[in-house]
């Protein structure tokens, strides 16, 4: 197997999982706008809307995953694969109010997988953000916009927690 053939057959695979570059979108005013509007959104609601039911301990690690892994990890899973498969397929590619079939279906995951570990009124507000890592993946046919997104709104759960009291950073500073 010559690398030619190897390419041949991992650039439909990375296509479909949204694992291809966008140089562009970055500079784009939309995403620009969510990336900026989006955690000004959680600020305010923040304070109206428990995200955990008790005090949470912060250590290095629980903020390398929330700020860097999880976003990595859910987004290559429900964007990346989920969505992208779901795409694929008829049913999925109707548009309603810019949203296809298929960013709505893995929006509904999304929300449902979080009501696992944060409180029901938390998980249901996470559909409008995971709405919007969708449309990105799907204007720009890339999760990468998805995963900076939702890190950038994971840092401002962070800073939250950390202005309403909600976290014990003693660990941190040890």
């Amino acid at each position: 197997m010559t690398i030619d053939n190897l390419k041949t057959m991992l650039v439909p695979v990375f296509k479909d999982a949204g694992l291809l570059k966008c140089p562009r979108c970055y500079q784009d005013f939309r995403f620009i706008s969510a990336v900026v509007a989006g955690p000004v959104v959680l600020w305010f609601i923040h304070g109206w809307v428990p995200v955990f039911s008790s005090g949470l301990v912060v250590t290095w690690y629980l903020l390398i995953s929330i700020l860097i892994w999880q976003p990595l990890i859910e987004e290559l899973l429900f964007r990346g694969i989920i969505q992208g498969q779901f795409a694929k397929y008829k049913w999925g590619q109707p548009v309603i109010l810019k949203f296809t079939v298929a960013n709505i279906a893995t929006s509904v995951l999304f929300a449902g997988m979080h009501m696992l570990h944060s409180s029901p009124m938390w998980s249901l507000m996470i559909f409008l953000p995971s709405l919007l890592y969708g449309y990105f993946r799907d204007e720009f046919k890339s999760v990468y916009p998805s995963m900076v997104l939702h890190s950038s709104y994971n840092f401002m759960v962070i800073i939250g927690l950390i202005l309403n009291g909600n976290v014990d950073m003693s660990s941190l500073v040890r």
